[in-house]
Formats: structure tokens, sequence, C-alpha cells
């Protein structure tokens, strides 16, 4: 059938290695037909490019395995770092929780400020906790047991990022819907899945006019799903192949640890990761958590 629908007067068979095809030739403009010598060179031609072909995919195959690698030291160079970051970072981190739980202390409870303090204080617990997984950033995490009400860690979360929203003229929606639903997670690690996710969004959205971010957590079926949508210009065809690989970014200023963190964090709690671009060209970032029952 192919070699009628393709009106050919000759097929040559390619076969070198794991390529395999055919190669069909139709009639010449003249009326003259190929001499044997002919035919012969063009079935020459056929094998040297099989050859030429298979030898490029070994070519692509050797790259990758070479960037894959390159992506492995860069990780273990990380690694080495991460101690004397844990250590610079940690001592001005407890300096700023000590003068901000003293002056939470001295201040009235009903003061204007005592409730931002206590978030002060909150977030830069969590900051030393993401400093301590620097230390253990190639190893995976250990089981937790803890458990975490879903919706009131999100809610905090976006308390601190709508001044960043803010600033960057981006609107900060919320349409959470899973009021005491508990998920099987430590705080800094959902922290770290709602935290990279919205402000990825929020930053993708403040390109465009009227930028917007919308925040949604539903129980389904023993699920916590939570979705994070925006409206921004959509990732990078580019990007998207190698979306969740460390150090990949679209951004001039990206680290390329953001995603990788979330999908590594969803990952450990047994939950699930996905990406879509929407019709009107942003883009939906949709996780998947089991939930469990209530603190015993």
């Amino acid at each position: 059938e192919a070699f009628g629908a393709n009106n050919a007067e000759y097929v040559f068979r390619i076969s070198f290695r794991v390529v395999r095809g055919v190669v069909f030739v139709g009639p010449r403009l003249r009326s003259d037909r190929l001499t044997e010598e002919q035919l012969t060179a063009i079935a020459m031609l056929c094998d040297q490019f099989a050859a030429t072909f298979y030898n490029r995919h070994l070519e692509v195959e050797r790259l990758s395995r070479e960037r894959k690698s390159m992506q492995q030291e860069k990780l273990s160079i990380l690694g080495l770092m991460a101690g004397s970051m844990a250590h610079e970072i940690r001592n001005p981190l407890s300096s700023i929780r000590t003068i901000a739980t003293l002056m939470k202390e001295d201040m009235p409870i009903e003061a204007e400020h005592q409730k931002d303090l206590a978030m002060i204080v909150v977030e830069i617990d969590r900051l030393s906790q993401t400093t301590q997984r620097l230390l253990d950033f190639a190893k995976p995490s250990r089981a937790t047991t803890d458990r975490v009400l879903a919706d009131e860690s999100i809610r905090r979360i976006l308390h601190v990022l709508e001044q960043y929203a803010g600033q960057n003229h981006v609107e900060l929606v919320s349409k959470l819907d899973a009021d005491g639903v508990y998920i099987s997670a430590s705080e800094a690690s959902l922290s770290e899945i709602v935290f990279n996710l919205v402000r990825n969004a929020v930053e993708a959205a403040q390109d465009v006019d009227h930028g917007q971010v919308i925040v949604i957590s539903n129980c389904f079926d023993k699920t916590v799903v939570l979705r994070v949508l925006d409206n921004g210009r959509g990732i990078p065809s580019e990007v998207r192949e190698n979306l969740y690989q460390p150090f990949t970014t679209g951004k001039p200023y990206g680290t390329g640890l953001g995603l990788y963190t979330v999908s590594e964090r969803v990952r450990e709690l047994a939950g699930t990761l996905n990406c879509s671009r929407q019709e009107t060209g942003g883009t939906l970032f949709e996780v998947h958590l089991p939930c469990v029952e209530g603190e015993s």
C-alpha cells in the first residue's frame, strides 16, 4: 500500500543495529530506468545514512548521560557547601528569633504588632528547618508521623505571601474548602510545597496585566487536592521537558530548585504533582496528598 501510495518504483531496506526503515524512490523525470550501478550506489547511501543516524543516536544518549552526570556533580558540590551555609545562616537567624521573641514577650497581648512578631518567629523556625535540609539535600527524608491541618497551614503561608503578591501587582485569591482535614506531613514540608508553588505563580503572573493567582483546596476520596493557578504566559516548552529536574528554570535569576524541592516533598508524602497549561495561557499545578484521621 505504501509502495503504491507513494508512486514508487524502488524500495530500499534500512537495517543497522536498532535503526529500521525503508526508502522509497519514485519515478525519474526522464523515462529511463536506474542502472544497476546507480541502484547499488543508492543502497550504499542508505546504509551510510542508517549508520550515521545510529551514531547520532549514540551521541545524543552520551550527551544526555553527561548532562545528568554534571547535575549530580552540582548536587554533590551543593552538599559540600551546605555545611558552611547552614552555619552562617543559623547564627543570624537565631539572633533574630531571640530579639523577636523578647519583643513579643515585652509587648502587650492586645498590641497591634503582637501577631506580626509571632509570624516572624514561626517563619524563622521554618527557615531554620529548611536550612537543616541543606545538610541532607541529597538524602531522602525520614518518614514523618506528624499531622497537620491542610487549610490552616495554607492560610498561614498565603498570609506571608500576600505582601509579596501586592508588591508585584498580583491579586492573590484563596478558595480553601478542606477545613478540618489532616494530612500526614510536617509543617515545614507542607509549607515548602505551598510557598514555592504560590511564589512561582506570583512571579509568572507579574508579567501580565491584571495578574492573578488562585489557590484552591478540596478534599475528595480521602485525598487533599491543592490547586495553584496563575494567568501568566505559561512555561516554555524547553523548560517543561525537565520541569522537576534540579537547576531547571525559565527565570533569568532563578535557582532551578523550587519545583525540584516541591516534587521531592510531594513524593516523600506519597502524593502526586501535575502541571498543565490552561486554555487561557496560564499554568495550573495540582498536588494530591493523602489525608489521615485527626489527631490521636
